[in-house]
């Protein structure tokens, strides 16, 4: 007598039980109340074991099909469907049949090997003792992009320059400043507080270096960095490479885990010939339930207060809610009788638009951990190229063969003044980020993003005002919808305010 539980523990059990493919899932009973456990105490029957927990029915043909009714008992049972006077035939054995066919004028009419088979008939109705396991399943994960990024504060100014990166006409004066002024004790650098205090007591400096202090003094305001970061807060599950989890959990001859993952893809796009660049970013969440089952093992679920049993094979599954019993079988023989109370389950396959972050840092996580990029894919095609990525927590270690031209062809056009907030009068500031965001922001706080076209930043069609920003050459031009000039001219370290 089979009584083996469900003895399957997690999350993960959870989801192989739940996997009910319809394939050669058995025809509804005609006329049927559903199948219930029955206990064996409450059964007249010298067949049924008072031991033991029996199913009220089940599908004959499915039974034929795993071989469980071999020689004589296929009869057997096709003999007890429509037993009663009150039902027809319907596909199904049940213990209400089995008993009438039991009684006195029923079981005279069988013969002795049907009789002798009456018991094994029994043993195939029969189902684990055991109350079903009350599972939960996580939910999948989410994408809820967040922006997070840094706002503008005070320009940060480096502590110290060294001469060396100065312009070669400036090295004189600045050797001889140290040798006058050095608060940082490095004759190799000079610092703003220097070059303020020869600017205040110029005795014993030429006018000529005088006025040379006055252009390096402007150089610490150019060359300030900013706190302006763009970032995206994604998700608190950390994304991973690769969809596939391995084999988890071992049953009966069957296998289970749970696939699932988080891919972040960017997809460039640069028309060489426009001077266009084109960004989009989807993010992808994924979750399946895979069973592997090993040859010869066949896996048969049933569902409580229903007729409907299914066939289980290799893959992804999904079921409603409800009680199950699940059987594994190999070669005619039940190896395995589970059963389990589950949610409703079903594949997770979502997309979300995040193209809006487009040049953002991705990060995940509590600790806000940035995303890695991977380089995977490039092309060329007619007047333009294609640049294929995805970001994931770690580095995906997989080799892929790309063009690093293209890569730097299709990467956001460098800037060639310092990130930061730059203010263009009383109403408007430019911010560049580190990061090669740039937006317009008025002065009640909104902001309008550039994008890249004909090789020059340019607001949105939608925009009323007309902008465009030569990264190149660092000339903006802002004009008003009817043309009226706002701003003419390069961007400089003197218009920084953060």
């Amino acid at each position: 007598m089979l009584r083996s539980t469900f003895g399957i523990a997690g999350v993960f059990a959870a989801f192989a039980l739940a996997a009910c493919a319809p394939e050669g899932e058995a025809p509804a009973a005609a006329a049927s109340n559903g199948v219930s456990v029955v206990p064996g105490t409450s059964i007249e029957s010298p067949n049924a074991s008072p031991g033991a927990s029996y199913l009220s029915s089940r599908n004959i043909e499915n039974l034929r099909r795993l071989g469980a009714l071999p020689g004589v008992l296929t009869q057997l049972a096709r003999r007890t469907d429509g037993v009663l006077g009150t039902s027809e035939a319907d596909g199904r054995v049940s213990i209400e049949e089995l008993v009438a066919l039991e009684q006195p004028g029923m079981i005279e009419q069988l013969v002795h090997a049907e009789r002798q088979a009456l018991p094994a008939l029994w043993r195939l109705l029969e189902v684990s003792r055991e109350a079903p396991s009350d599972v939960t399943v996580p939910a999948p994960d989410t994408i809820v992009a967040t922006e997070v990024s840094d706002a503008a504060t005070e320009p940060l100014e480096p502590a110290t320059i060294t001469i060396a990166s100065l312009s070669t006409v400036l090295h004189r004066t600045a050797a001889r400043l140290q040798s006058i002024h050095d608060s940082d004790g490095d004759k190799k650098t000079i610092a703003k507080a220097d070059v303020q205090a020869a600017l205040a007591n110029p005795a014993g400096f030429q006018p000529w270096e005088i006025q040379q202090l006055e252009e390096i003094e402007p150089l610490f305001l150019d060359r300030a960095g900013t706190k302006l970061g763009a970032r995206v807060h994604v998700t608190d599950a950390a994304p991973v490479p690769t969809f596939n989890y391995p084999i988890v959990v071992s049953f009966g001859g069957a296998s289970l885990g749970l696939a699932k993952g988080i891919e972040y893809v960017e997809k460039r796009v640069k028309d060489t010939t426009k001077g266009d660049l084109t960004v989009s970013i989807t993010g992808h969440v994924i979750q399946r339930v895979m069973v592997t089952l090993t040859t010869p093992n066949q896996m048969l679920i049933l569902e409580d207060g229903s007729d409907r049993e299914a066939f289980v094979s290799a893959g992804v599954f999904e079921t409603g809610a409800g009680t199950k019993t699940i059987e594994i079988w190999a070669n005619g023989a039940r190896v395995g009788s589970y059963r389990a109370k589950l949610p409703a389950i079903t594949p997770v396959d979502a997309t979300i638009d995040l193209t809006r972050f487009a040049d953002y840092t991705f990060v995940f996580g509590p600790n806000a951990t940035p995303l890695k990029r991977n380089n995977r894919e490039t092309s060329t095609s007619d007047g333009g190229t294609k640049l294929h990525a995805t970001f994931t927590h770690t580095k995906d270690t997989a080799w892929y063969s790309v063009d690093e031209s293209i890569i730097r062809e299709c990467a956001t056009p460098p800037l060639t003044v310092a990130p930061g907030r730059y203010a263009l009068g009383d109403d408007l500031s430019l911010d560049l980020y580190p990061q090669g965001v740039i937006t317009l922001v008025r002065a009640d706080g909104w902001a309008e993003r550039a994008i890249f076209r004909g090789n020059q930043w340019v607001l949105p069609s939608s925009s009323n005002l007309r902008f465009s920003y030569d990264p190149k050459t660092n000339q903006l031009t802002i004009k008003s919808a009817e043309g009226a000039p706002i701003f003419a001219g390069p961007l400089k370290g003197s218009m920084r305010t953060g």
